[in-house]
């Protein structure tokens, strides 16, 4: 009733409570809980209080594959054996409509934290994120001084003209005008987080090329600033380097255009969430060959 997830804990697996459940199934982690991921999702699948009329405990044996199942739920509480069924005790603050909406709104609000850049004070929304990304966009075009030349240019060199743009600053052409602005973004905000300017040379001049190659000149700019901003605790040892921002830059464009950063914490509680989720897949796919 309450949609196609369910919300469980990453670390559901060291509760001490389910470590009682295995003491009185005499059954495995792996085995208990895959059992309650089919109690739990079943009750969201057909109840919104957790009530589930006509089932029994031994019915929650039969259906999990756990013998005592039913009965081990009751004893730590879990689980209410009720005349004509049975309750899931506490469900609505975990699953049903109301509870995921409160779980999304939390990872919303936690998703908005993680995306400010922790060295400012302030913590910013989403929309606030959106707004500062947009108005650095803004700010850039207004800013540069880059004319981008017509198809019907008779340009000088090079020979084609679709790779000629020329600026008011000494004749620029489109890839130097982009690196310098690229850079410029960039020296700023790293000057900003680490109090001194970065170096730039004939290396880190090839790196800058690249990287307005593969992302472009009119989003390169706020990406390479939104990098430096960026916590990952591989960007953080590495200081922001021009290199790490060149190897990671198609993966940086796309936290940037979304607002997300995917920082270490966040990958390993991902990953951690994929593991137990495919854990249980294997479980009831062995069930239903059985």
């Amino acid at each position: 009733m309450a949609g196609d997830w369910i919300k469980m804990r990453n670390n559901l697996w060291d509760d001490p409570r389910v470590s009682r459940l295995c003491d009185l199934t005499e059954e495995s982690e792996a085995s208990v809980i895959g059992g309650l991921y089919w109690l739990w999702s079943s009750a969201d699948e057909h109840t919104e209080d957790g009530r589930m009329p006509g089932l029994s405990l031994s019915g929650i044996d039969r259906k999990t594959g756990v013998k005592g199942l039913g009965a081990a739920l009751v004893e730590i509480g879990w689980v209410d054996n009720t005349e004509g069924g049975v309750t899931i005790i506490r469900f609505d603050e975990h699953n049903g409509t109301s509870a995921k909406r409160r779980c999304m709104e939390a990872q919303r609000k936690a998703n908005s934290r993680n995306a400010s850049a922790s060295h400012a004070d302030n913590t910013q929304t989403e929309e606030g994120d959106h707004a500062e990304l947009e108005k650095r966009r803004e700010d850039i075009k207004t800013t540069t001084d880059v004319v981008v030349a017509e198809d019907g240019f008779d340009g000088s060199s090079p020979t084609n003209k679709n790779q000629v743009l020329i600026s008011n600053r000494d004749g620029e052409t489109e890839l130097q005008a982009a690196c310098r602005v690229v850079w410029e973004s960039y020296s700023h905000a790293y000057t900003q987080r680490y109090g001194a300017k970065p170096v730039r040379n004939a290396k880190v001049n090839g790196q800058v090329r690249q990287f307005v190659g593969r992302i472009g000149r009119e989003e390169g700019p706020a990406v390479a600033a939104f990098f430096v901003g960026h916590n990952s605790a591989f960007y953080v040892k590495k200081m922001h380097g021009v290199g790490v921002l060149l190897a990671d830059a198609e993966k940086l464009r796309t936290e940037w255009a979304t607002g997300n950063r995917v920082t270490d914490t966040k990958a390993r509680q991902s990953d951690r969430a994929q593991t137990t989720g495919d854990t249980v897949a294997e479980i009831l796919a062995e069930r239903a060959q059985a």
